[in-house]
Parts: C-alpha cells; structure tokens; sequence
C-alpha cells in the first residue's frame, strides 16, 4: 500500500508539471502572429461657410461613390447676397464710366451760364443802379401799394353796379341767342332754311352763354370782394417792391460786392474743374472700388458653390453629427466619411521578432466577422520609435516589453473589413501563396 501511494505521488505531481508546462506553451505569444483593430482613412466633411442645413442626400451606413452629393446648405440667403454684390458692381461700373467719359457738353454750358451771371451782378453792383432803374423801381413800389390800398378797400360801388349792369345785357343777349336757335331749328326741320344756318346761330347761343357765365362770375367776385390771402399777397409784393427801390436807392454796399466776387472766383474755378474733367486720382479710385466690387462677386459666387457637399471619394457614411435646419459653422464636422477600398491593420511587434518583420512582407489577416475569410495584407510602414509600458529599463529582462508598431495594408475589395474590428495577423510563411480570391 505505502508502495502504491508513493507511486499515485510521483504521478500526481508529474500531472501537474505537465499541465502547467501546457498552459505555459499556450500563453506565450504564437511567433509571427499579432493581433490589432482594422483602421481605415477618415474624412471630417464640413462646409467652408456658415449656414442653415437645408437637405441630407445619406445617412449613416450608406456607401457612397466619389463625387456623390451629401449635404446642402439653405441657398437663399447666399442668392441673396450674390445679387448685391453683382448691384454694387454696376453702380460701380457706372461711376467709373461716367468718370472716364468726362464732363457732359450740359454741366460746361451750365457752369459757363452761372459764371456770366456772377460778372453781370459785379458789374451791376460796381456801377450802382442807373436813373431809370431808380424810376423803374420807385414806379413799381407806387403800383404795388396802390393795388394793396384798392384790395384792402375793396370794390367800389359804381363797378359793381356796372358789373350788375353787364350781367343783364348778357341775360338778355342770351335770351334772345336761344329763341332764335330754336326758332331756326323749326325752320331746318320743315326745310325752310338750310342746316348751314340752324349751325350759325347754334353757334351764337353757345357764345351768349359764355358771355352770361363770365359775366355772372365777374359779379360775383365784385360783390364778394377781395379774399384775405388776396390782401396779403398784395401787402407782400408791395413790400419786396419798396425795399427792391430802397435798396438801390441807398446804392451798392461794400459787403455786396464782397460777395459778388467771391460768387465769380467759385464759378470760373467751377467752370475750370468742368472743363478739365475728373482728376486721374479720381478714376484710379473708381477703378479701384470696380474691382472690390466684382471680388465681392467672385466671392459670393464661390460662396454659393460651396453650399453642396460632395464625398471626396469612394466611402462608407459613419456618423452624421446635425439634422436639417440646424446652423453649421465652417470647418465644423456635418458627416464622417471611411474609406473601406484601403483599410489597415496596425499591431505591436516584440522587439526580438521585430528583425525578422521588413516592408513588403505578405500577412493573412482574418477577422470574427468573417470566419473562414482571409484577407491578403503586406506590411507598408514599421515605425522607427519603440514603445515600452514602463518609464524606463530598470533590467535586463525588461528589454522583452518593447514593441515596435507596424502598419500592415489589407486588401478589402468587397468592403467586408469596417473600421473598429479586431483582426489578427499572421505572417504568411516564405513560399505560401495568397488565396486564391485576393484575400
């Protein structure tokens, strides 16, 4: 019995050597084979201007072709600011135009007309007023105050009277204008008298009436008198017409002929600049404005053309991040775009294989995703800084814990292989071939 215990002993413990001699084996990592997560290219797809999203043409998980619209902006708003801005360029377009063609054959015969009637009131002033233009004016003072009298006063009583007078003349001459049209117009009716003469005296009644309507009127205003405003503008033109006569009556003062010289010195140098035309700095500042205004255009029609968002390339839609009607701002992400016809894998390689890793080598990878699957990869950068998890090498023995990253390019024609998977790499043994699909 103690024989057959020591013997259950010795191969207990054998047992368990062997089973942990296996899961040793087991853990240590397999020798060209690596694990990492399938990383392919982005693009952050933002708009280069500010605006209300208008309309989406995906949504996320779409596969789209290179050059396919995505997202538009509300137009608008940018229409509108393209038509002011091509407004603005033809206002300066015409100011430019009017500049280089000069001074118009009009504005010179007017800055001429102004000149001539500055050197006549100097020369008037200098001279002073002439005897019959003192009688003139004081002649035309007495008329105004005697009208302005006469309208205070009002109408005296013999021209209403008269009036009265005139409007029975009228009355009767009208009278007798319309018995003798009607008596015509019976005779034209029985062919007595022929339609020549019925049209005469027509033509007579038509004349006494006017005759009797002017005549009332003219009675009427005599009998009524004269309107206050009718008074006062009487009382005001005798005014002006008395201080016209004192004016000149008290001759020309110094002051005035101040001021008619320096109305002559402003219209000769008026009628020079005309003459001369717009300076050259001028049109140099017209041409300068025309061409601020028609950048503005190019502007705000490269504004407009920005308002659609198209994809850059071939690619999977990964995450929209606003929905219609939301306000973009430039440069801020609207859709995230992932290039699947070139995806990579990148992995860590331990520092003692990292030797017998070199660009261009061949790799399989293969996915949970896609059992059975094999995708042909190679190895296109292995970068040149270690990485190692502790701050610094304390031993030697620690020098295992450096990893190298090693990007390895994965053919994915058929978009299996998306961004985010976990994937393992084994380096395909020297003389194997690649599937036979690609893969």
């Amino acid at each position: 019995m103690k024989a057959l215990h020591g013997l259950l002993i010795v191969v207990g413990v054998a047992l368990v050597g062997g089973l942990l001699y296996l899961g040793s084996f087991r853990s240590r990592p397999k020798e060209g084979f690596f694990s990492g997560v399938v990383e392919t290219t982005l693009w952050d797809l933002a708009f280069e201007v500010a605006g209300r999203i208008d309309s989406f043409a995906v949504d996320e998980g779409h596969l789209v072709a290179a050059g396919a619209p995505l997202a538009g902006l509300r137009e608008a708003d940018f229409q509108t600011a393209l038509e002011a801005a091509r407004a603005r360029e033809g206002v300066a377009a015409a100011q430019l135009a009017a500049l280089e063609a000069g001074s118009r054959p009009e504005e010179i015969r007017s800055a001429q007309a102004r000149l001539n009637r500055a050197l006549a009131e100097l020369e008037r002033l200098s001279n002073g007023a002439t005897s019959e233009e003192l009688d003139q004016a004081r002649a035309q003072s007495e008329a105004a105050r005697e009208t302005w009298k006469v309208r205070q006063q009002g109408f005296r009583t013999e021209d209403i009277q008269s009036a009265q007078a005139t409007v029975e003349a009228a009355r009767s001459a009208l009278e007798q204008a319309r018995a003798d049209a009607r008596r015509y117009q019976d005779l034209a009716r029985e062919g007595a008298v022929p339609r020549r003469t019925r049209e005469e005296f027509d033509n007579r009644l038509a004349q006494a009436q006017g005759h009797f309507d002017s005549a009332v009127a003219a009675s009427q205003k005599l009998s009524r008198g004269y309107l206050p405003e009718e008074v006062e503008a009487a009382h005001q033109e005798y005014l002006a017409r008395d201080a016209r006569y004192r004016e000149l009556a008290r001759g020309t003062r110094p002051e005035m002929v101040r001021a008619a010289q320096a109305e002559v010195a402003a219209a000769r140098s008026q009628l020079e600049l005309v003459q001369q035309g717009p300076r050259a700095e001028d049109i140099q500042a017209a041409r300068r404005r025309l061409r601020e205004a028609r950048s503005a255009v190019e502007q705000a029609e490269l504004n407009l053309g920005k308002t659609r968002l198209a994809a850059p390339a071939e690619g999977l839609v990964l995450t929209r991040n606003f929905e219609v009607g939301e306000m973009v701002q430039p440069g801020q992400p609207v859709l995230t775009l992932a290039d699947l016809k070139k995806p990579w894998v990148e992995v860590f390689v331990p520092e003692p294989e990292i030797g017998q890793v070199h660009l261009g080598d061949a790799f399989d990878v293969t996915v949970d995703s896609a059992p059975g699957e094999v995708f042909s990869g190679r190895v296109t950068r292995i970068y040149e800084k270690a990485e190692y998890t502790p701050k610094t090498i304390q031993t030697q023995t620690q020098r295992v814990n450096l990893v190298y990253r090693v990007k390895i390019t994965v053919q994915n024609e058929h978009g299996i292989l998306k961004p985010g998977m976990p994937a393992d790499a084994r380096r395909r043994s020297t003389g194997s071939e690649a599937p036979a699909d690609g893969r």
